[in-house]
């Protein structure tokens, strides 16, 4: 299996791909316009029969030398301990599908005063 960290690089880059090119973005390496996303936290505690997951990602701009932006989003999510690990799976799913939302909400907020 991949290493964590290799997963969520993967994941995170298929996801904003996905998100970003029906709405005519081209996503290539090397532009002018860069957007960098840091995942700062990502974790799954068990505590009195619940899940409690936490995302948190930052993420940076750059728009054609007119400065960086920067956006920081967090989510925490509870679930009921239901499934084992898969509750906590779907806890930590929750929780990035929001934090990644706010962060391309944001981004998108941004662009629009340009």
């Amino acid at each position: 299996t991949a290493p964590q960290g290799t997963r969520w690089e993967a994941r995170i880059t298929q996801d904003l791909t996905a998100a970003l090119q029906p709405a005519g973005v081209k996503v290539q390496a090397k532009s002018k316009e860069r957007l960098q996303i840091q995942l700062v936290e990502a974790r799954s505690d068990y505590k009195l029969g619940n899940w409690k997951a936490c995302v948190k990602m930052s993420a940076s701009l750059d728009l054609r030398g007119s400065g960086n932006r920067q956006m920081d989003a967090s989510r925490c999510v509870t679930k009921a301990d239901m499934w084992g690990y898969t509750s906590a799976d779907e806890a930590l799913a929750v929780a990035y599908s929001d934090v990644l939302g706010s962060i391309l909400a944001s981004l998108e907020e941004r662009t629009a005063r340009r």
